[in-house]
């Protein structure tokens, strides 16, 4: 499905965006989803899944309907995400392409249900949010369930995991049998396939093919992302990250932490020797997470501290480092960690500052991705190669 065949509303909006073809991945799940079929789909970070979904729901649901002003309020779209700053990003990519043409609400938990209440009462085309305020509001029927014809899951590998599957599921089942499914990922495991597959095969919905595209790699790790890996004992990672920001002097780096205490602890350390960065974590005051995204995306702070489930998904322009604090446990984390650079066409590195059993791994990780690492350590205030170390 080409540009060419979108409503010029939407080609209009990709213009303005500098957007003058798609990407393998838009190429590709497209017509599916426009001839109305399910789509789960695998596709690497940073090209442009969330167009991929979109702007053929868009036309089939919108644009091609008989009376675009009456489909424009009601609400035939729900997009489950599951994190807010994802849901918003998603939410504000909608609205720009719909324009005048409907709306996207946002919905999740930590805001008001009232206020959310009370905007559903403009009749939204399409509401992004967590699995389990979508299903809130479904269940108290202020989502007329009849009227949703497409259900999507963005990063669909974290909407299944052990702490939210139960309810993204359940939203799944509170929905008519014949609703349009779609599910993407840079990571969408066998098992989150066949769990989904297995979902959608109950009722009228198993009259919908379902189509499984895994996207070949683009091998955005190896072309465009340089990975670099510092030596640092556990005590000392905090004051490696530093010595590195000072000596690197990188334009925007995104650290990464194994969870809400490592990302608070890694930040008010670098507030403490007067690093201008902001912090990311679930346990932040949701308006001090808006602020830190905010002046991280402006380019008013260099540096970002956040964790796994709060960057997820997150599309943040020209980020030229990525700092991982250790080495996740689980291999698809490390992608979409060193995935948050790179993008777009533009080169990135990867920086992964570990103790000797984390960077032990990570040659292990090497080998199994196919990407080269390159040992370096820091002298006289300099990134050096670390076999030049003396």
């Amino acid at each position: 499905m080409g540009q060419s065949s979108y409503d010029t509303a939407i080609t209009d909006k990709l213009t303005e965006k500098g957007i003058s073809a798609p990407t393998a991945v838009q190429k590709d799940v497209a017509p599916f989803i426009y001839a109305g079929a399910n789509c789960l789909f695998e596709s690497e970070t940073g090209t442009g899944k969330t167009f991929a979904y979109a702007l053929p729901l868009f036309q089939r649901l919108l644009f091609d309907a008989p009376d675009k002003n009456e489909a424009s309020r009601t609400l035939a779209l729900l997009i489950a995400a599951p994190t807010k700053e994802l849901a918003a990003q998603i939410k504000n990519e909608l609205n720009f392409f719909l324009g005048e043409y409907g709306k996207a609400l946002l919905c999740f938990g930590g805001s008001p249900l009232k206020r959310q209440i009370e905007a559903l009462k403009e009749k939204p085309f399409a509401a992004v949010g967590s699995p389990s305020r979508l299903l809130e509001l479904i269940q108290l029927k202020k989502i007329k369930a009849a009227q949703v014809e497409a259900l999507v899951f963005d990063e669909a590998d974290r909407l299944l995991s052990k702490e939210m599957s139960g309810e993204s599921l359940a939203l799944i089942q509170a929905l008519p049998d014949s609703i349009q499914f779609c599910a993407c990922s840079a990571t969408l495991s066998q098992q989150t396939q066949s769990r989904l597959v297995s979902v959608l095969q109950r009722g009228g919905t198993a009259e919908r093919e379902t189509h499984i595209r895994i996207l070949p790699k683009e091998n955005i790790l190896t072309k465009q992302i340089t990975h670099w890996a510092f030596y640092a004992e556990e005590r000392d990672k905090n004051n490696t990250l530093r010595r590195f920001l000072a000596a690197a002097k990188p334009e925007k780096t995104l650290v990464f932490c194994g969870g809400t205490d490592d990302a608070e602890r890694t930040a008010q350390y670098l507030a403490s020797k007067s690093v201008d960065c902001g912090v990311l974590h679930s346990q932040a005051d949701k308006v001090e997470r808006k602020q830190a995204l905010d002046r991280f995306k402006s380019g008013s702070c260099p540096v970002l501290v956040t964790s796994d489930l709060c960057a997820r998904g997150l599309d943040i322009g020209s980020i030229s480092h990525v700092v991982q604090m250790g080495l996740p446990s689980d291999s698809d984390f490390f992608i979409h960690r060193a995935g948050r650079t790179g993008r777009s066409g533009n080169t990135g590195t990867n920086v992964v500052i570990g103790t000797e059993a984390e960077l032990f791994d990570l040659a292990r990780l090497e080998k199994k991705l196919g990407f080269i690492v390159y040992p370096k350590a820091l002298r006289e205030g300099t990134v050096v190669a670390a076999d030049d170390d003396c």
